[in-house]
């Protein structure tokens, strides 16, 4: 793929061409470009091919400063941290001495799709429109609110599209505090880790100074055009200590081969004790009993 060297056996030197951290048959990603006394200079691209039939094409790129500090310079076009074939999602904007600032500008698909400014020292400032750090083709999740200083404040919108629909839907989203601690107050609608168009389970409830209070409840729909249904809810602690207690009916704990099993059972002080029931959710068929008191 390319000559490399290294200088007195450790260090690299001249020109290089490497793979990605997590480059595979779906995300054949390659840096091209300099190295001088084991530090990257000048010019460097980012290269991809969509499968081992097709060419490599550069993608993205941009300068390192000449003197050997790796410090990122002027216009650059850098790839998510999920890029792959389906997920082509692409940041380009502007460096000065290894900060991005000013306007940065998110493409999916070489289409725009979002994007915010930066000030002066690197930080995130004003209105932004951004994918979610976890975007991928079946998990198209978008956020939008303000930046202060770098931190989420004030209204925060979550929206979902779905890969063959036209328009975002929103379906979450909440409060951060104005003073720039991004802790989350009030009515929250969160979604569930990978949440993606196999699996659409959100949560809702109150937030204290970012900790979970008083009654949440546990949604779910199957497809994106239609409403979410209340499966499941419990109660969190008004302390302030985010523990779950009393009765509580959630996801379980341990899942089981094709089955969404839904436990049901009694906290105390974020510990599930007694007879938990698990049931399996599309059929609503017991599927066994948990003793957390053994």
């Amino acid at each position: 793929m390319g000559k490399s060297e290294y200088q007195d056996g450790c260090l690299k030197i001249g020109k290089w061409i490497e793979l990605s951290d997590f480059f595979d048959d779906l995300t054949q990603v390659t840096y091209e470009g300099n190295y001088h006394n084991g530090k990257k200079i000048n010019k460097w691209n980012i290269n991809f091919r969509q499968s081992l039939k097709k060419p490599f094409e550069q993608i993205g790129g941009g300068q390192y400063d000449e003197q050997g500090n790796e410090n990122k310079i002027g216009n650059w076009i850098e790839l998510h941290d999920g890029f792959d074939n389906l997920t082509q999602v692409t940041y380009e904007g502007e460096y000065n001495n290894g900060k991005k600032v000013n306007r940065w500008n998110i493409y999916y698909e070489k289409n725009q799709i979002g994007g915010g400014s930066y000030a002066q020292d690197g930080n995130k400032v004003g209105m932004w429109n951004e994918v979610s750090d976890d975007f991928r083709h079946s998990s198209q999740i978008f956020l939008n609110g303000e930046y202060k200083n770098g931190k989420k404040i004030g209204i925060w919108n979550i929206y979902y599209q779905d890969s063959d629909a036209n328009e975002k839907q929103k379906i979450g989203g909440g409060q951060y505090d104005e003073e720039g601690n991004e802790n989350k107050i009030g009515k929250w609608f969160e979604l569930s880790e990978g949440f993606n168009r196999y699996s659409q389970i959100i949560y809702n409830g109150e937030y204290k100074n970012n900790k979970k209070v008083n009654k949440w409840e546990i949604q779910m729909r199957d497809k994106m055009n239609e409403n979410f249904e209340k499966i499941g809810e419990g109660s969190y602690d008004e302390g302030g200590t985010g523990f779950k207690i009393g009765e509580w009916k959630e996801f379980s704990d341990f899942p089981w081969k094709n089955k969404q099993l839904i436990s049901s059972g009694l906290y105390q002080n974020n510990r599930k004790v007694g007879i938990w029931i698990e049931t399996d959710l599309k059929n609503k068929e017991h599927h066994r009993d948990i003793n957390y008191d053994n």
